[in-house]
Protein backbone atom coordinates (compact mmCIF):
# COMPACT_ATOMS: atom_id res chain seq x y z
CA UNK A 1 0.00 0.00 0.00
CA UNK A 2 0.91 3.40 -1.16
CA UNK A 3 2.39 5.38 2.42
CA UNK A 4 2.00 9.81 2.30
CA UNK A 5 4.47 11.96 4.05
CA UNK A 6 4.16 15.85 4.79
CA UNK A 7 6.75 18.37 4.63
CA UNK A 8 5.96 21.28 6.47
CA UNK A 9 7.53 24.11 8.47
CA UNK A 10 6.31 26.22 11.42
CA UNK A 11 5.05 29.40 11.80
CA UNK A 12 3.39 29.57 14.82
CA UNK A 13 2.62 26.70 17.89
CA UNK A 14 -0.86 26.27 17.51
CA UNK A 15 -1.49 26.56 13.87
CA UNK A 16 1.75 23.47 13.91
CA UNK A 17 0.32 21.80 16.25
CA UNK A 18 -3.08 22.03 14.19
CA UNK A 19 -1.12 20.60 11.58
CA UNK A 20 0.35 17.78 12.99
CA UNK A 21 -2.77 16.48 14.39
CA UNK A 22 -4.67 17.22 10.91
CA UNK A 23 -2.07 15.17 9.14
CA UNK A 24 -1.81 12.29 11.52
CA UNK A 25 -5.68 12.02 11.62
CA UNK A 26 -5.67 12.13 8.24
CA UNK A 27 -3.29 9.04 7.40
CA UNK A 28 -0.25 10.94 6.52
CA UNK A 29 2.75 8.12 7.68
CA UNK A 30 5.08 11.22 8.66
CA UNK A 31 5.59 14.96 9.61
CA UNK A 32 8.46 15.79 7.90
CA UNK A 33 10.25 19.33 8.04
CA UNK A 34 13.03 20.83 6.42
CA UNK A 35 16.34 21.87 7.09
CA UNK A 36 18.10 25.27 5.61
CA UNK A 37 19.49 26.67 8.32
CA UNK A 38 18.70 30.12 8.15
CA UNK A 39 15.74 29.91 5.78
CA UNK A 40 13.41 27.62 7.87
CA UNK A 41 12.62 27.01 11.79
CA UNK A 42 14.71 24.04 13.18
CA UNK A 43 13.70 20.70 12.05
CA UNK A 44 14.16 19.08 15.47
CA UNK A 45 12.68 21.78 17.99
CA UNK A 46 9.87 21.98 15.19
CA UNK A 47 9.21 18.28 15.50
CA UNK A 48 9.88 17.91 18.92
CA UNK A 49 7.02 20.43 19.02
CA UNK A 50 4.70 18.08 17.16
CA UNK A 51 5.75 14.87 19.71
CA UNK A 52 3.29 15.52 22.85
CA UNK A 53 0.57 16.66 20.23
CA UNK A 54 0.12 13.20 18.37
CA UNK A 55 0.52 9.50 19.11
CA UNK A 56 1.38 7.28 15.78
CA UNK A 57 3.06 9.93 12.98
CA UNK A 58 6.80 9.48 12.44
CA UNK A 59 8.42 13.07 12.58
CA UNK A 60 11.64 13.58 10.41
CA UNK A 61 13.64 16.00 8.46
CA UNK A 62 13.67 16.07 5.09
CA UNK A 63 16.19 16.10 4.32
CA UNK A 64 19.47 17.03 6.52
CA UNK A 65 21.99 19.25 4.59
CA UNK A 66 25.01 16.86 5.69
CA UNK A 67 27.54 19.04 3.70
CA UNK A 68 26.89 21.68 7.13
CA UNK A 69 25.38 19.65 9.39
CA UNK A 70 27.96 17.60 12.05
CA UNK A 71 27.56 14.11 12.79
CA UNK A 72 27.67 14.20 16.62
CA UNK A 73 25.31 17.00 16.95
CA UNK A 74 22.58 15.28 14.45
CA UNK A 75 22.55 12.31 15.95
CA UNK A 76 22.06 14.19 19.33
CA UNK A 77 19.48 15.62 17.73
CA UNK A 78 17.75 12.80 15.89
CA UNK A 79 18.12 10.39 19.40
CA UNK A 80 16.18 12.66 21.36
CA UNK A 81 13.67 13.36 19.27
CA UNK A 82 12.89 9.40 19.38
CA UNK A 83 13.32 9.67 22.64
CA UNK A 84 10.68 12.02 23.34
CA UNK A 85 8.72 10.65 20.58
CA UNK A 86 8.40 7.13 21.78
CA UNK A 87 10.18 5.67 19.18
CA UNK A 88 8.67 8.00 16.23
CA UNK A 89 12.22 9.66 14.35
CA UNK A 90 13.12 9.50 11.37
CA UNK A 91 16.08 10.92 9.50
CA UNK A 92 16.10 11.94 6.00
CA UNK A 93 19.48 13.24 4.44
CA UNK A 94 21.37 14.82 1.64
CA UNK A 95 24.34 16.24 0.34
CA UNK A 96 23.01 19.90 0.07
CA UNK A 97 23.07 22.83 -2.85
CA UNK A 98 22.45 25.73 -1.29
CA UNK A 99 25.78 27.76 -1.25
CA UNK A 100 24.61 30.44 1.36
CA UNK A 101 24.43 27.31 3.89
CA UNK A 102 28.13 26.43 3.45
CA UNK A 103 29.16 30.49 3.55
CA UNK A 104 27.02 30.66 6.94
CA UNK A 105 29.12 27.94 8.63
CA UNK A 106 32.40 29.69 7.42
CA UNK A 107 32.79 27.57 4.09
CA UNK A 108 32.56 27.60 0.80
CA UNK A 109 30.24 24.74 -1.15
CA UNK A 110 32.79 22.14 -2.65
CA UNK A 111 32.32 20.88 -6.20
CA UNK A 112 29.42 17.73 -6.93
CA UNK A 113 32.51 15.35 -6.20
CA UNK A 114 32.98 17.06 -2.55
CA UNK A 115 29.93 16.99 -1.60
CA UNK A 116 29.09 13.56 -2.39
CA UNK A 117 32.38 12.05 -0.15
CA UNK A 118 30.91 14.41 2.83
CA UNK A 119 27.49 13.20 2.44
CA UNK A 120 28.69 9.61 2.49
CA UNK A 121 30.89 10.16 5.07
CA UNK A 122 28.68 12.13 7.42
CA UNK A 123 25.97 9.63 6.87
CA UNK A 124 27.69 6.94 8.03
CA UNK A 125 29.01 8.29 10.70
CA UNK A 126 25.49 9.10 12.06
CA UNK A 127 24.56 5.87 11.41
CA UNK A 128 27.06 4.65 13.50
CA UNK A 129 26.60 6.72 16.49
CA UNK A 130 22.73 6.08 16.19
CA UNK A 131 23.78 1.98 16.65
CA UNK A 132 25.64 3.10 19.45
CA UNK A 133 29.49 2.54 18.07
CA UNK A 134 32.31 4.73 18.56
CA UNK A 135 33.72 6.51 15.15
CA UNK A 136 36.61 7.76 14.27
CA UNK A 137 37.25 9.73 11.02
CA UNK A 138 39.97 11.40 10.00
CA UNK A 139 39.75 12.20 5.62
CA UNK A 140 39.20 15.45 4.22
CA UNK A 141 35.89 15.49 4.58
CA UNK A 142 35.36 14.38 8.12
CA UNK A 143 37.43 14.44 11.28
CA UNK A 144 36.20 12.44 14.51
CA UNK A 145 37.98 10.91 17.01
CA UNK A 146 36.33 8.09 19.17
CA UNK A 147 32.97 9.95 18.80
CA UNK A 148 30.13 8.29 21.24
CA UNK A 149 26.90 8.99 21.19
CA UNK A 150 26.08 7.72 25.08
CA UNK A 151 23.45 9.17 25.83
CA UNK A 152 20.83 9.80 24.81
CA UNK A 153 20.00 6.31 23.36
CA UNK A 154 17.54 6.18 20.82
CA UNK A 155 14.12 3.83 21.51
CA UNK A 156 13.60 2.31 17.85
CA UNK A 157 16.54 -0.51 17.24
CA UNK A 158 16.93 1.19 14.07
CA UNK A 159 16.12 5.02 12.85
CA UNK A 160 14.66 4.54 9.51
CA UNK A 161 16.87 6.42 7.12
CA UNK A 162 15.91 8.45 3.74
CA UNK A 163 18.45 9.26 1.22
CA UNK A 164 17.18 11.94 -0.81
CA UNK A 165 19.20 12.56 -4.32
CA UNK A 166 19.53 12.08 -8.22
CA UNK A 167 23.29 11.47 -7.79
CA UNK A 168 23.91 8.48 -9.43
CA UNK A 169 27.19 7.61 -6.60
CA UNK A 170 24.50 8.55 -3.80
CA UNK A 171 21.55 6.69 -5.49
CA UNK A 172 23.93 3.38 -5.34
CA UNK A 173 24.90 3.96 -2.19
CA UNK A 174 21.66 4.49 -1.05
CA UNK A 175 20.56 1.21 -2.45
CA UNK A 176 23.20 -0.46 -0.63
CA UNK A 177 22.09 0.93 3.03
CA UNK A 178 19.49 3.65 3.10
CA UNK A 179 15.74 2.59 4.45
CA UNK A 180 14.51 4.43 1.63
CA UNK A 181 15.52 6.30 -1.41
CA UNK A 182 14.21 9.49 -1.55
CA UNK A 183 13.75 10.35 -5.58
CA UNK A 184 13.70 14.14 -5.81
CA UNK A 185 14.16 14.15 -10.08
CA UNK A 186 16.38 17.50 -9.43
CA UNK A 187 19.05 18.33 -11.68
CA UNK A 188 21.41 20.81 -11.76
CA UNK A 189 20.91 23.63 -9.52
CA UNK A 190 20.00 27.08 -10.93
CA UNK A 191 21.57 30.60 -10.14
CA UNK A 192 19.46 31.17 -7.15
CA UNK A 193 21.33 28.07 -5.26
CA UNK A 194 17.54 26.67 -4.19
CA UNK A 195 15.78 25.93 -7.65
CA UNK A 196 16.85 22.78 -9.94
CA UNK A 197 16.21 21.45 -13.49
CA UNK A 198 13.91 18.69 -13.10
CA UNK A 199 15.08 14.71 -14.44
CA UNK A 200 11.73 13.36 -14.76
CA UNK A 201 12.00 12.19 -18.24
CA UNK A 202 11.27 8.50 -18.00
CA UNK A 203 14.76 7.52 -19.64
CA UNK A 204 16.04 9.83 -16.21
CA UNK A 205 13.89 7.74 -14.12
CA UNK A 206 14.71 4.29 -15.63
CA UNK A 207 18.55 5.22 -15.28
CA UNK A 208 18.42 6.84 -11.75
CA UNK A 209 16.53 3.05 -10.73
CA UNK A 210 19.29 1.37 -12.70
CA UNK A 211 21.87 2.68 -9.70
CA UNK A 212 19.54 2.00 -6.89
CA UNK A 213 18.84 -1.73 -8.02
CA UNK A 214 22.40 -2.13 -8.80
CA UNK A 215 23.52 -2.02 -5.23
CA UNK A 216 20.15 -3.17 -3.46
CA UNK A 217 20.78 -6.96 -5.36
CA UNK A 218 21.82 -9.22 -2.52
CA UNK A 219 19.67 -7.14 0.37
CA UNK A 220 17.41 -8.65 2.44
CA UNK A 221 14.79 -5.52 2.76
CA UNK A 222 15.32 -3.32 -0.13
CA UNK A 223 15.32 -0.08 0.24
CA UNK A 224 11.58 1.55 -0.58
CA UNK A 225 11.25 4.04 -3.50
CA UNK A 226 9.84 7.43 -2.89
CA UNK A 227 9.14 10.34 -4.72
CA UNK A 228 9.45 14.28 -3.75
CA UNK A 229 6.09 15.32 -5.47
CA UNK A 230 6.07 19.30 -6.53
CA UNK A 231 2.82 19.37 -7.78
CA UNK A 232 -1.02 18.45 -6.20
CA UNK A 233 -3.49 19.13 -7.75
CA UNK A 234 -7.17 17.58 -7.50
CA UNK A 235 -8.98 18.89 -10.99
CA UNK A 236 -11.46 17.38 -13.64
CA UNK A 237 -9.09 18.62 -16.17
CA UNK A 238 -5.67 17.20 -15.31
CA UNK A 239 -3.90 17.63 -18.86
CA UNK A 240 -4.69 21.57 -18.81
CA UNK A 241 -3.42 21.91 -15.14
CA UNK A 242 -0.64 20.20 -16.07
CA UNK A 243 0.18 21.86 -19.37
CA UNK A 244 2.16 25.02 -18.19
CA UNK A 245 4.54 22.80 -16.09
CA UNK A 246 5.00 20.27 -19.11
CA UNK A 247 5.79 23.03 -21.06
CA UNK A 248 8.65 24.54 -18.69
CA UNK A 249 10.21 21.58 -18.24
CA UNK A 250 9.87 20.38 -22.22
CA UNK A 251 7.62 17.57 -21.75
CA UNK A 252 3.88 16.92 -23.00
CA UNK A 253 0.87 17.19 -19.95
CA UNK A 254 0.68 13.18 -21.53
CA UNK A 255 4.76 12.47 -20.06
CA UNK A 256 4.40 14.62 -16.94
CA UNK A 257 1.41 13.24 -15.47
CA UNK A 258 3.07 9.68 -16.05
CA UNK A 259 5.53 11.06 -13.48
CA UNK A 260 5.83 10.10 -9.65
CA UNK A 261 6.47 13.67 -9.55
CA UNK A 262 3.22 15.33 -9.81
CA UNK A 263 -0.35 13.72 -8.83
CA UNK A 264 -2.97 16.15 -10.92
CA UNK A 265 -6.43 14.73 -11.82
CA UNK A 266 -9.25 13.64 -10.45
CA UNK A 267 -9.36 11.53 -6.77
CA UNK A 268 -9.79 8.37 -9.03
CA UNK A 269 -7.32 9.39 -11.66
CA UNK A 270 -4.59 9.73 -8.78
CA UNK A 271 -5.12 6.93 -7.08
CA UNK A 272 -4.83 5.35 -10.31
CA UNK A 273 -1.57 7.37 -10.64
CA UNK A 274 -0.23 6.07 -7.82
CA UNK A 275 -0.91 2.43 -8.60
CA UNK A 276 0.41 2.81 -11.97
CA UNK A 277 3.87 4.21 -10.23
CA UNK A 278 3.67 1.25 -7.71
CA UNK A 279 3.77 -0.99 -10.88
CA UNK A 280 5.90 0.80 -13.29
CA UNK A 281 8.30 2.53 -11.09
CA UNK A 282 8.11 0.67 -7.94
CA UNK A 283 7.43 3.73 -6.21
CA UNK A 284 5.51 2.96 -3.01
CA UNK A 285 6.01 6.19 -0.73
CA UNK A 286 5.57 9.85 -1.82
CA UNK A 287 6.44 13.22 0.05
CA UNK A 288 3.89 16.12 -0.70
CA UNK A 289 3.94 19.80 0.68
CA UNK A 290 1.93 21.33 3.10
CA UNK A 291 -0.22 22.91 0.87
CA UNK A 292 -1.37 19.45 -0.58
CA UNK A 293 -3.07 18.23 2.77
CA UNK A 294 -6.43 19.40 1.74
CA UNK A 295 -6.24 17.94 -1.48
CA UNK A 296 -5.14 14.65 -0.58
CA UNK A 297 -7.15 13.95 2.18
CA UNK A 298 -9.81 12.03 -0.09
CA UNK A 299 -7.46 10.33 -1.32
CA UNK A 300 -5.70 9.19 2.01
CA UNK A 301 -9.53 8.19 3.06
CA UNK A 302 -10.09 5.97 -0.27
CA UNK A 303 -6.13 4.62 0.03
CA UNK A 304 -6.95 3.68 4.16
CA UNK A 305 -10.36 2.43 3.25
CA UNK A 306 -11.18 1.33 -0.18
CA UNK A 307 -15.14 1.23 -1.03
CA UNK A 308 -15.30 -2.21 -1.16
CA UNK A 309 -13.36 -3.27 2.18
CA UNK A 310 -15.70 -5.37 4.51
CA UNK A 311 -16.33 -2.71 6.89
CA UNK A 312 -19.38 -2.92 9.26
CA UNK A 313 -18.97 0.77 10.98
CA UNK A 314 -16.90 4.00 9.71
CA UNK A 315 -13.55 3.31 11.02
CA UNK A 316 -11.52 0.65 8.71
CA UNK A 317 -8.52 -1.72 10.89
CA UNK A 318 -5.83 -2.58 8.10
CA UNK A 319 -3.85 -5.62 8.03
CA UNK A 320 -0.74 -6.42 5.15
CA UNK A 321 0.57 -10.42 6.75
CA UNK A 322 2.14 -12.96 4.55
CA UNK A 323 0.11 -15.07 2.30
CA UNK A 324 0.61 -18.12 4.62
CA UNK A 325 -0.62 -16.60 8.07
CA UNK A 326 -4.04 -16.83 8.90
CA UNK A 327 -6.22 -13.38 10.87
CA UNK A 328 -8.97 -13.60 13.56
CA UNK A 329 -9.95 -10.00 14.92
CA UNK A 330 -12.10 -9.63 17.63
CA UNK A 331 -13.94 -6.33 17.31
CA UNK A 332 -15.52 -4.15 19.85
CA UNK A 333 -14.49 -2.50 22.93
CA UNK A 334 -16.72 -5.71 24.75
CA UNK A 335 -14.49 -8.28 23.26
CA UNK A 336 -17.52 -9.23 21.14
CA UNK A 337 -16.37 -12.58 18.75
CA UNK A 338 -15.26 -11.47 15.52
CA UNK A 339 -14.43 -13.90 12.33
CA UNK A 340 -12.32 -16.25 11.32
CA UNK A 341 -10.84 -13.58 7.81
CA UNK A 342 -9.10 -17.22 6.09
CA UNK A 343 -5.74 -16.70 4.50
CA UNK A 344 -3.98 -13.59 3.75
CA UNK A 345 -3.63 -14.81 0.16
CA UNK A 346 -7.81 -14.36 0.12
CA UNK A 347 -7.59 -11.38 2.22
CA UNK A 348 -4.06 -8.94 1.42
CA UNK A 349 -6.07 -6.37 3.00
CA UNK A 350 -8.46 -7.11 5.65
CA UNK A 351 -10.69 -4.78 7.13
CA UNK A 352 -13.00 -4.65 10.05
CA UNK A 353 -15.55 -2.34 11.81
CA UNK A 354 -14.83 -1.03 15.52
CA UNK A 355 -17.07 0.20 18.02
CA UNK A 356 -20.17 1.96 17.21
CA UNK A 357 -18.37 4.94 16.53
CA UNK A 358 -16.22 6.41 14.23
CA UNK A 359 -13.28 7.07 17.57
CA UNK A 360 -9.71 5.37 17.76
CA UNK A 361 -10.13 4.45 21.56
CA UNK A 362 -11.19 0.43 22.32
CA UNK A 363 -9.23 -2.16 21.08
CA UNK A 364 -8.71 -4.33 18.17
CA UNK A 365 -7.45 -8.02 19.10
CA UNK A 366 -6.16 -10.07 16.09
CA UNK A 367 -4.12 -13.58 16.21
CA UNK A 368 -1.53 -13.96 13.14
CA UNK A 369 -0.85 -17.81 13.14
CA UNK A 370 2.04 -16.61 11.04
CA UNK A 371 3.86 -13.94 10.72
CA UNK A 372 3.76 -10.11 11.94
CA UNK A 373 1.28 -7.27 11.30
CA UNK A 374 1.97 -4.40 8.99
CA UNK A 375 0.32 -1.52 9.11
CA UNK A 376 -3.31 -0.40 11.14
CA UNK A 377 -5.15 2.58 10.76
CA UNK A 378 -6.91 2.91 14.66
CA UNK A 379 -5.48 2.82 18.16
CA UNK A 380 -5.83 -1.21 18.94
CA UNK A 381 -3.59 -3.96 20.39
CA UNK A 382 -2.28 -6.97 18.05
CA UNK A 383 -0.58 -10.25 18.94
CA UNK A 384 1.49 -11.82 15.89
CA UNK A 385 2.85 -15.00 16.69
CA UNK A 386 2.09 -14.40 20.52
CA UNK A 387 4.03 -11.43 20.35
CA UNK A 388 2.54 -8.09 21.74
CA UNK A 389 2.79 -5.05 18.44
CA UNK A 390 0.81 -2.15 19.14
CA UNK A 391 -1.16 -1.47 15.72
CA UNK A 392 -1.19 2.51 15.55
CA UNK A 393 -2.83 4.77 12.71
CA UNK A 394 -1.12 4.71 9.83
CA UNK A 395 1.98 2.68 10.53
CA UNK A 396 3.51 -0.34 12.61
CA UNK A 397 4.71 1.03 15.34
CA UNK A 398 6.76 -2.62 17.13
CA UNK A 399 9.31 -3.77 18.43
CA UNK A 400 11.04 -0.96 19.77
CA UNK A 401 14.18 -1.12 22.24
CA UNK A 402 13.60 0.39 25.80
CA UNK A 403 16.17 1.08 28.24
CA UNK A 404 15.68 -2.46 29.88
CA UNK A 405 15.60 -4.14 26.07
CA UNK A 406 12.71 -4.76 23.94
CA UNK A 407 9.59 -4.16 24.67
CA UNK A 408 6.31 -4.62 22.78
Amino acid sequence: MATFSLQATPTDAASWAELARRAETAGFDALLAADHPGDVTSPFVALAAAAPVTSTIGLGSYVSNLGVREPMLLAADVATLDLISGGRARLGVGAGHTPAEWRAVGRERPDVAGRVRRCVAVAEAVRALLDGASVTVDSAELTMREAVLREPRPVQDRIPLTMGTANSTLLRWAGAHADVVGLTGFGRTLADGHQHEARWRADQIEAQLACVAACAAGRADPPALEALVQTVVVTDDAEAAAAEQARRNGMTPAELLATPFVLIGTVDEIITAVAEHEQRWGVTRFVVRSDALAPLEPVLSRLTCPPDSPVDQEVCVRFRLPDDANLLINRGRRGRRGRRMGSAADHPVVGAGLLEGTGVEGVVEAHALVGAVGVGVAAGLVRPSGRHVRVVAGRHAGRRRGRGGRRG
